[in-house]
């Protein structure tokens, strides 16, 4: 029941994030909503130990290992809908302590479609008609960085212009249609050799590599 009654008032809540920690005398309950962090009330330890029990056995989790880290899936049904969540475990000097979290999976929306305001907008879609340096998007845990950070690579075209991206775990691969086509070698002129972007027309031609133009 009290499994249950956690799960419900998560999912009510928006929570991104459920840790069950211990103290000396009970075990904290904090959910993270929107990249802040909701104290909700605790519970007793021996009521804790049970949900952890209860919780590492769904995700098929050594029950009896209390000191190493672990990681596993579940999944929930409810309201005839199935969602998947991680459970990870953590040992500590006041006890063991469970992270929960759903698992979801990241639609890449467009940059009009997060909300932004006019002169946001603007000032992004700026960002993204850059065609040389290094841009930084950073921001507070689960503050919309990676929403905002994948809806503008998706404006990206590959032809024009090389991005490389630096992300300590990928949340989602962009989709990229494969073009299948012909490519064709000229010879740099002087005048040629200047070009410095890639120009497109009915086709593109590419900078100079070597004396000669793909």
């Amino acid at each position: 029941k009290s499994a249950l009654e956690l799960f419900n008032d998560a999912i009510y809540r928006r929570a991104s994030n459920i840790l069950i920690s211990p103290t000396q005398a009970e075990y904290n309950i904090i959910y993270m909503v929107d990249g802040a962090a909701v104290k909700r009330p605790a519970i007793q330890k021996q009521q804790a130990q049970t949900l952890i029990r209860f919780v590492k056995n769904l995700a098929d989790l050594d029950t009896e290992e209390k000191r190493k880290p672990q990681k596993g899936n579940f999944k929930i049904r409810r309201n005839d809908e199935t969602s998947k969540w991680q459970a990870a475990t953590a040992g500590s000097t006041a006890g063991e302590q469970l992270r929960i979290k759903p698992v979801t999976e990241l639609e890449i929306a467009k940059l009009a479609e997060l909300g932004l305001t006019d002169e946001q907008l603007n000032q992004l879609t700026k960002v993204t008609q850059t065609t040389e340096g290094l841009v930084l998007i950073t921001g507070a845990a689960k503050s919309g960085v990676t929403t905002t950070f994948y809806s503008m690579l998706r404006r990206h075209d590959a032809f024009l212009n090389n991005i490389e991206t630096l992300e300590r775990q990928p949340s989602a691969n962009l989709p990229i249609t494969p073009v299948r086509g012909q490519i064709t070698l000229a010879p740099s002129t002087r005048a040629s050799e200047n070009l410095k972007t890639i120009v497109c027309t009915s086709g593109y031609l590419a900078p100079s590599n070597g004396g000669f133009h793909l």
